[in-house]
């Protein structure tokens, strides 16, 4: 990938996450006044196990297949376009017809939302989990994905402000907004389709790209486990007033660290590229030492501003989540530094197996070192637990990282 394809890449995705970030507050207070909180929580919930759903249909074909098509060589990268997107989007029904009756059971087990909204939520599993994003990326038309996906949900936001003003609308803002998604999905399908052509649509290269993109499923799952789940353990071990005091720091770190993902996602075709040439671990390096500079500096600011902003958004009586984020704040340079490992040179150079395994057993041991150390000590159990696991991840990834030669400076 050419430095300016490169860089209107990095642009574009950081503005669409922005943008996106921006559309979701957005929304908070318009369907929150107008819903009630019953209704609202109602419609989290729906939108929630969809969006969880969504992970297992998606696969992480958003890595795998784009690692193959940037790695193609440029005169084949059609005839790989057409392959791949026949192949993953067929792969994607089949994963579709695992993971849709799970949400149903979950859907029934949770009794929360009349059935008649289920659809709804299976609608959000089908819209994210089957978005061709990765294939328009790798044919550099990540432009014409932002602005449908953007448009989409701006339109959708604006119905939402017209029509939604009581509880009764609900299921007038659950379709709302699962269609809007639905439409962004579809009109994006439409363009991949007219750009990689029909392909070739057989069942042996759809089960094979399940099969190879094991690892990398496995690697973004462990990596959403131990994002989301924190919360739920620590509740559970230690109760509410524990997690009011660990939720607010961690929005706060969750959200600096969700700043590098449109990054790491513009340059994982290009590092792919690199690593297949045989000179991608000096780019990689590069990333990894800008990584870390930049974690640095953000857990500087953060302790030092972060205090007074929850301070000021939630209240003196949330001085103890105040402190824990002093705490949190030096966790970013560690999150930063394994994302670079793992996202910026294990997986491109090929070695998904190793980061998947390490990343999924790390993730479980900080769950479990989070949850035992936080029946004593409640919330700062928790954040010590969660370090300590991510220090093990970090030395882990170092370790395999020089063992496949990809840390090692060479004088020129």
């Amino acid at each position: 990938m050419a430095r300016p394809s490169l860089l209107r890449t990095t642009t574009l995705l950081t503005g669409a996450h922005l943008g996106g970030v921006l559309l979701s507050f957005l929304e908070i207070p318009i369907l929150a006044r107008g819903l009630g909180a019953h209704a609202y929580g109602q419609l989290v919930w729906l939108q929630a196990v969809g969006l969880m759903a969504a992970l297992g249909i998606e696969y992480g074909f958003n890595m795998s297949a784009l690692r193959q098509l940037a790695v193609a060589a440029p005169a084949e990268r059609p005839a790989t376009a057409a392959r791949l997107w026949a192949s993953v989007t067929l792969a994607k029904g089949v994963l579709s017809a695992a993971v849709l009756p799970m949400v149903v059971l979950a859907l029934w087990w949770g009794a929360h939302t009349p059935p008649s909204l289920w659809w709804a939520s299976l609608l959000f599993a089908l819209s994210f989990g089957f978005s061709p994003f990765w294939l328009l990326q790798g044919l550099d038309r990540v432009g014409s994905a932002v602005a449908l996906d953007t448009g989409a949900r701006m339109l959708g936001l604006l119905l939402l402000w017209v029509f939604i003003d009581s509880p009764q609308d609900l299921a007038l803002a659950i379709w709302i907004m699962a269609g809007a998604s639905g439409c962004a999905t579809l009109l994006t399908m439409g363009l991949a389709w007219r750009l990689a052509g029909r392909g070739a649509w057989q069942w042996a290269p759809a089960l094979q790209e399940i099969r190879s993109g094991w690892h990398v499923f496995v690697y973004r799952s462990a990596g959403n486990l131990m994002l989301s789940s924190t919360v739920a353990v620590l509740g559970a071990v230690a109760g509410p007033a524990a997690v009011a005091v660990y939720a607010p720091a961690e929005k706060l770190f969750k959200g600096v660290v969700g700043l590098t993902g449109p990054l790491m996602t513009a340059l994982l075709p290009h590092l792919s590229q690199q690593f297949a040439q045989g000179r991608g671990a000096p780019a990689a390096r590069q990333l990894l030492l800008g990584l870390g500079a930049a974690g640095t500096l953000a857990a500087l600011l953060l302790s030092l501003l972060g205090p007074q902003l929850l301070t000021l958004l939630l209240g003196p009586s949330f001085a103890n989540a105040s402190g824990l984020l002093t705490a949190m704040a030096w966790l970013i340079p560690l999150r930063l530094l394994t994302q670079g490992l793992g996202t910026g040179m294990l997986i491109p150079a090929g070695q998904d197996r190793a980061a998947s395994l390490t990343l999924i057993a790390c993730s479980l041991l900080g769950l479990a070192l989070g949850a035992l150390l936080a029946h004593w000590l409640a919330a700062p159990g928790m954040l010590a637990g969660v370090m300590l696991a991510e220090v093990v991840l970090l030395a882990c990834l170092l370790g395999h990282a020089r063992g496949h030669q990809l840390l090692v400076w060479r004088r020129p």
